[in-house]
């Protein structure tokens, strides 16, 4: 049932999606979380050195917790559309979690995204490491919201811990 469900998100998610994509494409880097509600360290270092580096360049942070509560998590969704027209009209998107309309969308073929997992040491198994554990999500849920899938690059604190990081998100060297 939830993966009928989440078929049918999907779908709803790509109808709205399909328009904002023919919107122009602008000089942005959009930020996405569900982690916390307010940058995280590496994020206002990399904001920091972007506007040093390249200060013609829009940062936008869209970062959000999902809250408890009916009308809430309904707010949340509606906020989930200011995402998808953020991701139709950015160059990059930098995320430091699994993101619903990243993973689930197609995008424009000039989008790049990245993956900045909010965990710097690879201590645990995570993302798709931790599929059909108990600590992790059901594999089928997993597969039906396309866990970490549409990354272009994967950060990784080391070269010794890249090897986790690529099971865990699912990629190649």
């Amino acid at each position: 049932m939830k993966v009928l469900l989440f078929s049918i998100l999907k779908l709803g998610l790509k109808v709205l999606y399909a328009p904002l994509k023919l919107f122009k494409t602008k000089n942005r880097i959009v930020y996405l979380s569900r982690q916390s509600n307010d940058k995280s360290l590496d994020m206002q270092l990399l904001e920091k050195a972007v506007q040093d580096e390249l200060p013609d360049i829009e940062q936008v942070f869209r970062l959000r917790m999902i809250p408890d509560g009916m009308g809430a998590k309904i707010k949340y969704c509606v906020d989930v559309i200011g995402d998808m027209y953020y991701l139709a009209t950015s160059r990059v998107a930098i995320l430091d979690t699994y993101s619903i309309t990243v993973s689930c969308l197609n995008h424009k073929k000039d989008l790049k995204v990245i993956q900045m997992w909010h965990a710097l040491g690879a201590v645990k198994k995570f993302g798709l490491q931790s599929v059909g554990t108990k600590e992790g999500r059901d594999e089928k849920v997993s597969n039906a919201m396309c866990m970490h899938k549409n990354y272009d690059y994967v950060l990784a604190p080391s070269k010794a811990t890249a090897r986790f990081y690529m099971e865990a998100i699912g990629c190649g060297a």
